[in-house]
């Protein structure tokens, strides 16, 4: 039998993720106002208002569905095995075979209020960047536990 480690959105995490959709909403409501007024003519500024609104608008509606997600997503968020990691994200399942992982680090998002979990893989240049905040245990465990499996697969290298 494999050991396998489970990671959970807390209630805490849950809560984030309520406050930050609230933000998100509102923003986009805010910024859908500004693109009905661009439509009606109110702004004559220019294209590039009218562009700048419409990303706010698609980065703005990622974040909500990923919020809303891990909001109310009974399932895992993080599911560790001896072979591979599996990321249970927004649109789709990630899978990360740990012979394919060369490292990971914690990223706390500098601006952001999330968390993210860099995973270095040999078969990409850029780390994959996975949001690791408001789990149940806590990122710092997610994050050991993946360095303790790395470590035990170099020594069965060896």
């Amino acid at each position: 039998m494999e050991n396998l480690k489970i990671f959970t959105t807390s209630l805490y995490g849950r809560f984030g993720y309520f406050v930050m959709s609230i933000a998100f909403a509102l923003i986009m409501l805010i910024f859908a106002s500004g693109l009905k007024d661009m439509i009606c003519g109110k702004y004559t500024d220019g294209i590039l208002f009218g562009i700048l609104i419409i990303l706010f608008e698609i980065s703005g509606s990622y974040y909500l569905a990923h919020c809303l997600r891990c909001l109310l997503s009974p399932s895992f968020r993080f599911k560790i095995s001896n072979e591979n990691i599996v990321y249970n994200g927004i649109f789709n399942k990630k899978k990360f075979a740990f012979e394919n992982i060369n490292g990971v680090n914690i990223d706390y998002g500098h601006s952001s209020p999330f968390v993210f979990l860099l995973i270095y893989s040999s078969k990409r240049k850029r780390p994959f960047k996975l949001d690791a905040s408001g789990l149940k245990p806590n990122y710092e465990t997610l994050n050991q536990c993946i360095k303790d499996r790395l470590d035990r697969l170099d020594k069965s290298k060896q």
